[in-house]
């Protein structure tokens, strides 16, 4: 499932830009067929943990905004962060999940879900 997740959503950009990576392209390039097979299936398999990781995200920004514990990272408003209900890297994996092809990846998750229950 980790695979999956990071196929889908990319790897965090904190850890740099792994995408122009030889080893990255070249699987691009391979299987960019099964991409949308990926989707349905992080989809059909991870959709209440997805829940979990935003409702998360979003206490971990709201704790970041209230600024009353040491331990949390403070917002920086020249980035930005203080306009977005979550994180930043939630954010731009939201973004990212919007330029998917919906009706295309919840077809799959349907039929992965047909294929499973039969």
């Amino acid at each position: 499932i980790g695979m999956i997740f990071i196929a889908t959503f990319g790897a965090p950009s904190s850890t740099g830009d792994l995408s122009n990576l030889e080893v990255f392209q070249t699987l691009k390039k391979k299987y960019s067929w099964a991409a949308d097979h990926m989707k349905a299936v992080l989809i059909a398999t991870s959709s209440p943990i997805i829940a979990l990781y935003l409702a998360v995200s979003f206490v971990n920004q709201c704790f970041r905004r209230l600024g009353i514990f040491p331990c949390s990272v403070k917002l920086d408003k020249s980035k930005g962060e203080h306009k977005y209900w979550c994180t930043k890297n939630t954010y731009n994996q939201i973004k990212d999940f919007k330029k998917w092809d919906h009706a295309k990846v919840y077809t799959w998750a349907i039929m992965w879900g047909i294929v499973y229950m039969v």
